[in-house]
């Protein structure tokens, strides 16, 4: 785990970004990844996928209590991202992707201790 942890920029910043929420942003701590990273533009987007058939479909509609109503054949999802930012405000990358790097990684290296997702 700790040669996976050293072999990873993902698994790094995810972990300098947890330390971030806990204890507050300090552009002088560099953290794991060398780059002090913080998030910046935290949005939310709705991912919407039909499957490969020629009638699937899906459709968003939301009932009088405000919430969300997926129908159809399809799957829909929001996703929660950001810019990830290094101390000189350069990005470095997008929170979602980063944060699926990070997961692939730890579920290789779980996967060779026999543990199954």
């Amino acid at each position: 785990m700790d040669d996976a942890f050293k072999r990873s920029e993902s698994l790094k910043i995810i972990k300098d970004l947890s330390n971030v929420d806990r204890h507050g942003y300090n552009p002088k701590c560099l953290g794991n990844s060398g780059l002090a990273p913080r998030l910046d533009s935290i949005t939310s987007i709705m991912k919407m996928t039909t499957k490969p058939e020629r009638d699937s479909f899906v459709s968003l509609t939301f009932n009088h209590q405000g919430l969300p109503q997926i129908a159809g054949s399809g799957t829909a999802k929001v996703i929660i991202t950001g810019d990830i930012l290094d101390k000189d405000g350069n990005k470095i990358g997008d929170l979602h992707e980063i944060a699926l790097e990070a997961v692939k990684i730890w579920e290789n290296v779980l996967g060779g201790f026999g543990v199954k997702p």
